[in-house]
């Protein structure tokens, strides 16, 4: 008896024998993966322009939540629209972020500036830009690297370009305007839905005090300027000025915001 018990001990406690630890590992595929993927980050999508209930929905289905701020805004954009969205699109958030969105009530206003328009050029360079902006096109019609100012005063490089977070850029103070960090040009326009005036004229509001940006100076030569297509108040005013050389290529940018 006393030998058979040693045998029974001895094969399971053999080279074959399951140990205490392979026991405890979990089978690949199992919870550990899906609490790794509840934690990811997600890409916020672009919904400026949409109806609001639509983006709701859509943030919503990613599973982030959402806040509403309504503001008499555009008049170029439907009333009960999608304005904004705080964080911008393209960010990363985590999983139950709440994402703002700033909801259209459409002003009684004129729609439309009536603007000088640039030369052919100018107005292509502008288009593409906004076309980038956008998430239109891949890729910017600039040169590397492209100088950034904001409000007439240079704060930083976007080494590359195609980057949208490259055009990022943030003050010492950390605020301009009223606003806190980070700025781009990129981004104000992306998160414009409505109609863009593309102009030779430059930036013009009375709650605008840029210092004078001169494309010829950083590069450029000749400048155009890209701002909503109506008259804006001072909270909401901003205008993009891009240098361009003469082969078409933004070499630097200003983004002019105005004092809420």
């Amino acid at each position: 008896m006393l030998s058979l018990l040693v045998v029974v001990l001895g094969a399971c406690s053999g080279p074959d024998a399951p140990s205490t630890d392979e026991a405890a590992t979990p089978a690949a595929g199992a919870s550990v993966g899906a609490d790794l993927a509840e934690t990811e980050p997600l890409v916020l999508p672009r919904i400026a322009g949409r109806p609001v209930r639509q983006a709701r929905h859509t943030l919503d289905e990613t599973g982030l939540r959402t806040e509403l701020v309504d503001v008499r805004g555009s008049a170029c954009v439907p009333d009960g629209k999608v304005l904004k969205q705080r964080p911008a699109w393209g960010r990363e958030v985590a999983p139950g972020s709440t994402v703002t969105l700033v909801v259209n009530r459409a002003p009684r206003a004129a729609c439309g500036l009536g603007s000088w328009e640039p030369s052919e050029l100018l107005r292509r360079v502008g288009g593409r830009f906004a076309a980038f902006a956008r998430g239109e096109a891949a890729t910017p019609p600039a040169d590397t690297p492209v100088t950034l100012f904001l409000g007439g005063v240079r704060r930083g490089v976007a080494v590359e370009p195609t980057e949208r977070s490259s055009w990022r850029l943030c003050p010492p103070a950390g605020s301009y305007a009223g606003r806190v960090c980070p700025f781009s040009a990129v981004e104000v326009i992306s998160d414009w839905p409505g109609p863009l005036a593309i102009t030779g004229d430059p930036p013009d509001h009375v709650c605008a005090h840029p210092a004078p940006f001169d494309a010829r100076r950083h590069g450029g030569s000749a400048a155009v300027t890209l701002t909503p297509d109506e008259e804006l108040d001072c909270s909401s005013y901003w205008a993009v000025q891009l240098a361009v050389n003469d082969v078409g290529q933004v070499v630097a940018s200003n983004l002019v915001l105005a004092e809420p």
